[in-house]
């Protein structure tokens, strides 16, 4: 386990990394607020959850100088390793060891079973990147960071019908996750009012076999795989080495990760999907350097993560104590401009952003349509 100090303002921020090291120790500073910070740092998604805890602690490092009314913090890392039971175990863990707000969740499944266990125990939680559109009605202290999958489903269906003029797609549904399964069922609703038609509906779980996704499929002039990229590189692959015909690709946000831009450019495949950030925004490219990396480099979970670490501790500033009450109580009405634009809550606990549909190109993303410019 390794710890390091950053001073914020006249406060002392202490890091706490390693998901496998002891409980913290019951001593604490006086008024020390512990906040929990849930990723998938080992298994399937460990690239993810990795880059986004990097982007947590980058977050506490620009705070420095900046608020100086916050109370000391503790960070405490738990690892959910991409599954809900996991999830629901770390941050029970979380809560003996003296946390009180939990950032995490990367994953729809994951942050619906943290949801239930901060419910449950009264504490506050901010879900950076899940879009579960059931977690704004768990309780008044789970915050969503990002539109709900409906409201994503909803722009997307209106670009892919009004500006790419795709009429007709099949729609994959991966029955095994929740993301999936909630987001393919609000894009075929928003789809098939906009004049657009799901000509074959296919479903399948995690032991499905990539060919057998392909052989349901069949033939169709674009295809919408909502699911994350454990999937969608497998299945990808396999359509663009074995199908007789290439279709346009349509995804969520999960997309936004270099990953699955490499697999769309190796294989010259036409690819859109929706998400909440503009890679040409200088903002974005400042993050970018800060992070030391190209901004084609840069995935949106960690835009994402660095953006709810910083509102969060915004909001702990602003609060009148750091209860999960009252910080609940100010996320509520803060409105915020991040490295992904601008975030509102609006009195709701689920952020309003503006979104994009991207298009992967050889070279760059493009962005193709903005939620601001299609009202």
């Amino acid at each position: 386990m390794r710890e390091f100090r950053i001073l914020v303002g006249f406060w002392v921020l202490t890091l706490m990394g390693g998901p496998g090291g002891p409980p913290l120790s019951a001593d604490r500073p006086a008024g020390e607020l512990r906040i929990g910070v849930l990723l998938s740092l080992s298994g399937r998604n460990q690239s993810v959850g990795q880059a986004m805890k990097g982007a947590v602690e980058q977050a506490v490092r620009d705070a420095a100088g900046r608020m100086a009314r916050l109370p000391p913090i503790r960070l405490e890392f738990g690892d959910d390793q991409g599954t809900a039971r996991q999830a629901s175990g770390e941050t029970q863990r979380l809560a003996q060891a003296g946390v009180s707000i939990v950032l995490g969740g990367s994953g729809s499944n994951q942050a619906l079973a943290m949801a239930q266990v901060c419910v449950r125990l009264n504490l506050l939680c901010l879900t950076p990147s899940a879009t579960h559109t059931q977690l704004e009605q768990m309780g008044p202290r789970v915050f969503r960071f990002l539109p709900s999958n409906e409201t994503m489903a909803a722009f997307l269906a209106r670009v892919a019908v009004q500006d790419l003029k795709l009429r007709g797609v099949a729609l994959l549904t991966n029955v095994s996750n929740a993301f999936s399964t909630d987001l393919a069922r609000a894009f075929r609703k928003h789809y098939e009012s906009v004049g657009g038609k799901v000509v074959r509906e296919v479903t399948y779980d995690a032991e499905t076999p990539p060919g057998m996704v392909l052989t349901r499929a069949g033939a169709a002039p674009a295809v919408f795989l909502p699911d994350n990229q454990n999937m969608t590189v497998p299945i990808v692959t396999v359509w663009a080495q074995k199908a007789p015909s290439r279709p346009v690709f349509l995804g969520p946000d999960s997309w936004s990760i270099p990953e699955v831009w490499a697999l769309f450019r190796q294989y010259g495949l036409t690819a859109y999907y929706v998400t909440y950030y503009d890679p040409t925004a200088p903002a974005w490219r400042d993050f970018a350097r800060r992070l030391r990396k190209k901004p084609e480099e840069v995935s949106a979970f960690e835009g994402a993560a660095y953006d709810s670490m910083t509102l969060l501790l915004e909001a702990v500033a602003r609060a009148e104590s750091p209860s999960p009450a009252a910080v609940a109580e100010v996320l509520r009405r803060m409105s915020f401009e991040g490295v992904t634009g601008r975030v509102r809550f609006q009195g709701a606990q689920s952020a309003d952003h503006e979104l994009f549909v991207l298009q992967v190109l050889p070279d760059r993303l493009r962005v193709v349509a903005s939620s601001l410019q299609v009202q």
